[in-house]
């Protein structure tokens, strides 16, 4: 029983790495694409997804925290996250993945507001 356990307490992980690696490329390729990424910037843009994708991951699985400390943490991430990318875009880079953050925000609010059956 113990062994089964563990295989698959180390295949929930596998999956979650699996998962941070996917996300994480899909956020380098579309910063890639939009902020057209010089090759430097893209090996560190691609570390830097990749580690907050993987401390993401580990965030939400943490069954110890409560929903408000999840918040917390997330946004804190997320402030650390936006401290790295600024050390390696150009400000103009960096402007434009703020207002694309700030679209997608806006996109997601009306997306959640129109599905949300209480709004009708």
């Amino acid at each position: 029983m113990a062994f089964s356990s563990n295989a698959q307490h180390r295949q929930m992980h596998m999956h979650e790495a699996a998962t941070s690696r996917n996300i994480a490329h899909i956020q380098t390729r579309m910063m890639n694409e939009r902020l057209k990424l010089v090759a430097s910037q893209k090996t560190k843009v691609s570390v830097i997804n990749e580690r907050y994708a993987g401390k993401l991951s580990q965030l939400l699985s943490n069954t110890q925290l409560s929903k408000e400390q999840k918040l917390v943490e997330l946004q804190k991430l997320h402030a650390d996250k936006k401290a790295d990318l600024q050390t390696i875009l150009s400000d103009s880079q960096y402007k434009e993945l703020q207002q694309d953050l700030k679209d997608e925000r806006a996109r997601r609010m009306r997306t959640e507001t129109q599905a949300d059956p209480d709004n009708q």
